[in-house]
């Protein structure tokens, strides 16, 4: 099971639908109108709100590890501008996959390789 998430902008809304229906709790950046919102204000209030990010934006990386920002957790799909089947697809993968979900962690899912953690 995903620990609660708050999705960037970037994330399809299929994909925040096909969470939802799997019962992980998403707050869409999108639906809260979080869409003139710097990266790291987002990443503050995924952090503030204990979740973490989901995004194709490899700036919350560059945040986290180059300049510090303190996060609960990244989950970075990458490529980004793919289909929301192969996004979703990735993330069945994820879902599957055994992970210690313990803050602060890094996770890389990239399409047909198994995710990549990183602790930090």
């Amino acid at each position: 099971m995903l620990p609660p998430l708050v999705a960037d902008i970037n994330i399809a809304v299929s994909v925040i639908q096909f969470l939802r229906v799997q019962g992980i709790d998403v707050v869409a950046g999108r639906e809260e109108g979080w869409n003139r919102y710097e990266d790291r204000d987002i990443l503050h209030k995924a952090r503030a709100m204990n979740r973490f990010m989901l995004t194709h934006d490899s700036d919350f990386g560059t945040l986290a590890i180059h300049e510090g920002q303190t996060i609960t957790g990244i989950i970075h799909l990458r490529p980004g501008n793919r289909p929301s089947t192969e996004v979703i697809a990735d993330l069945q993968v994820l879902l599957n996959t055994e992970i210690d979900w313990t803050p602060p962690l890094i996770v890389v899912c990239e399409s047909g390789k198994p995710p990549r953690l990183r602790r930090l």
